[in-house]
């Protein structure tokens, strides 16, 4: 826009000067601002060019295989745990001998935790290694026919009760 093109529609001077000065203003505002971006441009550029030569794909492929590495290494350790408790709770001698029995390929960590297929590879593992578990004893309890008085030694002898007379 120039002055010639405002006298030509017919405006005063006065409304020409505004009109110019307002124009200014706008024009100092947009060059401000593509300064700005152009001044932006060039920094993401530059940062953009630190990149170069970096295969992302590659990154991709190393990060993926980082967390299957540690999530498997989570699975193991979960696994090892409840297969270790299973052993303790059901009375193993050797459980390290004995988890190397389990086929941690069938058994699943469910969502609240629980390992499935435990239950099932433990009992068949007592089934064929009967030997390595402490069997549970069986029968009923002693009977106590003093009521639970220790200090009495009654062996069915007269006379001898506690201390010799």
């Amino acid at each position: 826009m120039n002055r010639t093109f405002l006298k030509g529609l017919g405006l005063e001077q006065e409304a020409i000067d505004s009109i110019m000065a307002e124009y200014g203003r706008n024009i100092e505002s947009l060059n401000t601002q593509i300064a700005d971006l152009t001044e932006e441009n060039k920094t993401a550029s530059e940062k953009l060019k630190s990149f170069d030569g970096v295969d992302v794909d590659e990154l991709k492929n190393r990060i993926q295989t980082v967390t299957n590495d540690y999530e498997g290494r989570i699975k193991n350790m979960t696994l090892d745990s409840a297969i270790e408790k299973a052993l303790s709770k059901a009375n193993a001698k050797h459980s390290s001998l004995l988890s190397a029995k389990f086929d941690k390929s069938k058994l699943t960590i469910e969502k609240d935790g629980t390992i499935k297929g435990l239950d099932e590879q433990l009992a068949s593992i007592k089934e064929n290694y009967n030997d390595l578990f402490v069997p549970e004893a069986q029968g009923q309890d002693p009977a106590n026919p003093d009521g639970g008085n220790s200090n009495s030694f009654d062996f069915g002898f007269t006379g001898v009760r506690g201390t010799q007379e």
